[in-house]
């Protein structure tokens, strides 16, 4: 379906320009490492909320409605794009909220989610990552400068997540 491919265009739209050369707040690295925090935050809150609430889906199908990580995962990458290209022109803030808007309304309209399901991970998406540039320069003075810590991802086998490892 739809909205399952197009949760990712905000994201990849971000790591997607300055890959190419367009001139975003961040440089690709730093870029690279807000992705992965606000990703990793929105989703950690999602999941822990989808596991801990067990609210129904409208279809029946599953207990793992509350909140909607679709729409968290888009809403993510749209705040992600309009921190880092919102300044250049007020289109890229446009395009990502739009098509985070849109994969919301597919949940609805595909029976999967209640509203109140994707305006709370919309909430989810758009805060972690604002909590996450708020943070990072902190994070940059006490972690990342050090040579003797890393931001690894893991993944299990069912689940990603990140791991920050450091030396002390």
């Amino acid at each position: 379906r739809a909205d399952d491919l197009l949760q990712f265009a905000p994201t990849v739209a971000v790591l997607g320009l300055s890959t190419v050369g367009v001139r975003g707040r961040h440089e690709l690295a730093d870029q690279l490492v807000l992705t992965v925090l606000s990703h990793g935050l929105s989703q950690a809150v999602t999941l822990g909320l989808k596991y801990t609430v067990s609210y129904p889906r409208p279809d029946g199908n599953g207990l793992e409605a509350f909140p909607s990580g679709h729409t968290t995962f888009a809403f993510t990458g749209a705040a992600l794009l309009s921190r880092e290209y919102g300044r250049r022109s007020i289109w890229f803030p446009v395009a990502g909220y739009g098509v985070a808007t849109t994969v919301g309304a597919l949940r609805v309209l595909n029976n999967r989610h209640w509203l109140a399901d994707v305006l709370f991970g919309a909430g989810v998406g758009i805060g972690a990552t604002e909590a996450v540039y708020a943070a990072y320069p902190w994070l940059q003075g006490k972690g990342f400068k050090s040579r003797n810590s890393a931001i690894l991802p893991t993944f299990d086998g069912a689940r990603m997540g990140i791991c920050w490892v450091a030396v002390f």
